[in-house]
């Protein structure tokens, strides 16, 4: 038990832990102190490694030169006792990096619809963890208590991760909800699962307002909070200091919206509340953390989707979710990753795994139809999904091999082209709809026709991996 407690204590306050299984090694590719560019293949250092340079700057250098791989390789503990010591050693060493990436709003005329960003822009790991922190002691301070559990009904955002940050800091359980349920399957999910809050999307807030059963048939819930737009809320994030201070306003204290009609908290109904809110509320009474320090505690539940019936749960513990995020022991740092799967499935442990280990993870723009759109703009080297991207990947492909084919044979007077130089005609713009940088592309969750994956392998030039359990912190080679 005391070897326990030191070790819990040990990752808390950011000592190293014994174990060599705890530690990750972080692989990053060295950049030239001439030109203060990238080195894509082998460094040239002087001794002790004191200065680096590329190859074509390596006749530069004052002295003699080794020559070394391009990745520099640093060693980390980052898996703790528990989700919560883990989630704090890897905030505390990526803390200035990159951490979630939206598209923003461009400023249109109100006459026009509006437009998205060409890029992605990005809330540092502190800024996450701030409004973590915030939005978890807002929940203390509307009565929310250690072990309580607290729904989660939304698309993939920034909100939904936060709010999961959230409840791991403050050592309440999460319940990850399907969107797509009917009123009777929530209510008895809320019943059975004993849900005091429900965090959802701003479209589903009508749902469960007009849900006249809600209360009675699941009496704990007390909170409803709305995670607003999208794109307001990573505005929102991304207007928090970049060492993660928090910003307070001058009307700090939360505003109530009266063309919500919402219930005052002493009448006994559910209240309802906008979650940046909340986050203010908690930046006025802020509150330490009270996370889970039992390894073996019930850290969450899973829900199939109930497509095939009634949906079924499983319990997972501490340890499990702990090992689940943080199954790889090596990293290349500044890989970026793309989130639009349901996390309310495996989509969760994949973004909870970038983060424990520092990818950059980006996020759609919450329409399926631009999937496309939002990977081109945010370039990606790293992409998971279901057969069923993939298929329309592959469509897309050979949609735009017909074209360049029959354009070829066009200006050939008929004669065409050699497929070799059609391929390469086609490869060459369709790389630029995936961002130019994909490196590996993993896939499963269902059978996915064989012509797919070879597709893939030959056409991105990079190795396809297909399995039921994602592995994308593997590395692969071309």
């Amino acid at each position: 038990m005391a070897d326990t407690t030191a070790r819990q204590n040990a990752g808390r306050n950011g000592d190293q832990l014994p174990n060599e299984d705890n530690r990750v090694v972080f692989f990053e590719r060295a950049v030239c102190d001439l030109c203060e560019r990238q080195i894509e293949k082998k460094r040239y250092c002087t001794l002790n490694e004191g200065e680096t340079f590329c190859a074509e700057c390596q006749g530069e250098a004052t002295g003699p030169v080794q020559e070394l791989p391009a990745f520099r390789q640093q060693r980390h503990v980052i898996r703790g006792a528990t989700v919560y010591d883990t989630l704090c050693a890897s905030f505390a060493l990526h803390g200035s990096l990159d951490c979630l990436g939206s598209r923003t709003i461009l400023d249109t005329p109100k006459s026009e619809e509006r437009q998205l960003s060409a890029r992605y822009k990005w809330a540092s790991f502190n800024q996450v963890h701030s409004e973590a922190m915030a939005f978890g002691a807002g929940l203390r301070q509307l009565g929310l208590a250690p072990e309580d559990r607290v729904a989660l009904v939304a698309d993939h955002s920034m909100q939904w991760l936060v709010a999961d940050l959230a409840c791991t800091l403050f050592g309440l359980i999460a319940v990850p909800c399907h969107t797509a349920w009917d009123a009777p399957t929530f209510q008895k999910t809320l019943r059975l699962t004993a849900c005091a809050a429900i965090v959802c999307a701003d479209r589903l807030i009508p749902f469960f307002q007009e849900l006249e059963l809600l209360l009675p048939e699941a009496p704990h819930v007390r909170v409803l909070v709305d995670m607003e737009d999208r794109f307001e809320f990573a505005e929102h994030l991304l207007d928090i200091a970049a060492d993660g201070a928090a910003q307070m306003s001058a009307d700090a204290a939360p505003k109530r919206d009266a063309d919500r009609n919402l219930p005052a908290e002493n009448e006994g109904a559910c209240a309802t509340w906008r979650m940046r809110e909340v986050s203010r509320l908690g930046r006025k009474h802020p509150s330490s953390p009270t996370p889970q320090e039992d390894p073996s505690a019930v850290f969450g539940l899973l829900f199939t989707s109930g497509s095939t019936g009634t949906p079924k749960a499983a319990l997972f513990t501490n340890i499990a979710f702990n090992l689940k995020v943080t199954r790889t022991n090596m990293v290349v740092r500044g890989h970026t990753t793309f989130g639009f799967e349901p996390l309310a499935h495996s989509a969760r442990t994949n973004s909870w795994s970038d983060l424990m280990h520092g990818l950059r993870h980006g996020i759609f723009s919450g329409d399926v139809t631009t999937i496309f759109e939002d990977i081109a703009a945010l370039r990606p080297t790293m992409l998971d999904g279901v057969p069923r991207v993939w298929n329309e990947l592959y469509d897309r492909y050979l949609s735009l091999l017909a074209a360049v084919r029959k354009l070829a044979a066009e200006d050939a007077n008929g004669c065409g082209l050699p497929d070799t130089a059609v391929e390469a005609i086609t490869m060459s713009k369709f790389k630029p709809r995936l961002g130019g940088r994909v490196e590996c592309i993993t896939t499963g969750g269902a059978p996915i026709a064989p012509k797919v994956p070879a597709h893939l392998h030959v056409t991105i030039a990079y190795l396809h991996m297909e399995s039921d359990e994602f592995e994308p912190f593997r590395t692969w080679s071309k």
